[in-house]
């Protein structure tokens, strides 16, 4: 049976985890002076805290952990030592023991945030958080299917426009055609009435005539388009869409600001011997930033392809 202090670990499903325990970032790691009864001495091990189960070791390279601690349903607080050196110090309570353990660290700030780190190690509050974070995540899903509907609607106009300017490309090619034919048979018609005035009078004026109604007729219809209903809301939706693309810019900008200027940083310094704020601190202030950051620049991207 697994003791809740001290004991040499040989169950497997404590070594895998104390395995995965050792690569996980984010985990409340260090040295602390460890005694298990008022009559012990005190021992240094290096502690690792990982969910609701604290490992500790011989030293921080050792492969195999000494012993564990079961936090779920155990008391942490501040502890009363006699001894000067050891004045910061913490016990961890479980209500089936009588004997707790007590834990000393170096400075009074430590000593505060192992017993923060203590207290919130509960597999509720860790499923609590997974269910928070699942909830944000439909909702990102969410975000994104309505973008990528709209992505799919200004795609559908694309092509739309794309089978239009053919098409009028098309009627434009066919009309040049025509318009040459007619220069022929005119010129033709022409060359076998050269010798009349009168005739070429007549030419000239049907052909004034005839582009000015050209001329009057296409006018009509773009005229008629441009007032038109379907003009009119591809003006809206282009205007929309432009919108959105200019607000997804800046909402990446101001991300990447969060992400490069303050989250990396301090994730980095929360590693050192005296953080600012600690990693899990990081997680709590910054929560799934960085994620949000590479999916809307993916989003962004696409979005000019």
């Amino acid at each position: 049976m697994i003791n809740y202090w001290s004991m040499r670990l040989h169950e497997a499903p404590f070594l895998h985890a104390a395995a995965t325990a050792r690569i996980s970032s984010g985990c409340q790691s260090g040295y602390l002076n460890k005694k298990s009864s008022e009559n012990s001495k005190w021992q240094t091990k290096w502690c690792l805290l990982y969910r609701n189960v604290m490992f500790y070791y011989e030293r921080e390279n050792s492969t195999r952990p000494s012993g564990v601690v079961l936090l779920e349903g155990t008391n942490c607080q501040r502890a009363v030592v006699h001894d000067e050196e050891k004045q910061f110090s913490f016990t961890i309570t479980v209500p089936s023991d009588k004997q707790p353990l007590i834990f000393s660290t170096e400075c009074e700030s430590e000593c505060l945030l192992w017993i923060q780190a203590v207290s919130m190690s509960s597999m509720q509050r860790v499923e609590q958080e997974n269910m928070e974070l699942h909830v944000k995540l439909q909702d990102v899903q969410k975000r994104l299917q309505a973008e990528e509907v709209t992505r799919n609607e200004y795609q559908t106009f694309t092509e739309e426009q794309v089978i239009t300017i053919k098409r009028l490309r098309d009627e434009n090619f066919k009309l040049k055609k025509h318009i040459e034919e007619l220069k022929q048979e005119k010129f033709q018609k022409s060359e076998a009435e050269r010798g009349s005035e009168e005739h070429r009078l007549h030419l000239l004026v049907s052909s004034v005539a005839h582009r000015w109604y050209n001329l009057t007729r296409w006018r009509k219809i773009i005229d008629m388009y441009v007032r038109s209903e379907h003009a009119e809301s591809m003006k809206k939706r282009n205007r929309v869409l432009w919108q959105l693309m200019k607000s997804e810019e800046e909402y990446v900008s101001q991300l990447g600001t969060l992400v490069m200027c303050f989250f990396k940083p301090l994730k980095m310094a929360a590693s050192s011997s005296h953080p600012p704020l600690s990693h899990a601190q990081l997680n709590l202030i910054f929560r799934n930033c960085e994620t949000l950051y590479y999916i809307h620049q993916i989003f962004l991207q696409g979005g000019f392809v």
